[in-house]
């Protein structure tokens, strides 16, 4: 029985332009997907108990002494390429606190960032306080929505305040300090004579 060498065939015209055709789409995704740098925006103040974002830009009142804020961080990393995200604050009492944030983090950007800081000298009239955010690898990190202008890190000014005791917090407090009061001086003797008999015994 003879050997009979297989006949190869040329694939046809219409699959090699599919071919051609999905390497040149992924060329220009990977492209696209390479051109966007970091940036970070909306950042805020997370208050009563996260229920509401108070924007940093407005320069608000801020309650603390423990403030927790976030930032959404966005745009694409090169392949392997890391960033570093600096936060500075800084409060008129002389309280610095700096963290470092290495991205990606669990996963690339975009992403929502949170992060506390603690105010332990704040007043109950308020305290003047700075928040300076740097993407230390990125240029022109952030874009200030009021003027379009881009600028590399930002400093945001607020005051943060100690929480005003609430009224029946007040109300509670005083009671206890009265019921307290009412028991001193029932335990008190009354006269003279008796505080001596109490000191002399019977």
């Amino acid at each position: 029985m003879a050997y009979k060498q297989p006949v190869l065939t040329k694939p046809p015209v219409m699959y090699l332009k599919l071919i051609i055709v999905a390497v040149f789409l992924i060329g220009i995704l990977s492209a696209s997907v390479k051109a966007e740098p970091l940036t970070f925006s909306n950042v805020g103040a997370l208050q009563n108990g996260g229920f509401n974002t108070v924007n940093l830009l407005s320069s608000p009142n801020v309650v603390g002494p423990d403030v927790t804020f976030r930032v959404d961080i966005s745009g694409n990393l090169h392949p392997g390429a890391t960033d570093t995200l600096l936060v500075t604050y800084n409060d008129a009492t002389g309280t610095t606190v700096t963290q470092t944030f290495d991205i990606p983090l669990i996963a690339s950007p975009p992403f929502t960032l949170l992060f506390t800081v603690e105010s332990p000298n704040a007043s109950f009239t308020g305290t003047a306080a700075t928040l300076t955010l740097n993407l230390l690898n990125s240029n022109l990190d952030f874009v200030i929505p009021t003027t379009g202008q881009s600028v590399d890190s930002f400093t945001y000014n607020f005051t943060v305040s100690q929480p005003v005791p609430e009224p029946a917090s007040m109300a509670l407090l005083l009671s206890g300090l009265s019921a307290f009061g009412v028991y001193r001086r029932m335990r008190r003797p009354k006269t003279k004579e008796a505080e001596a008999q109490l000191r002399n015994g019977p």
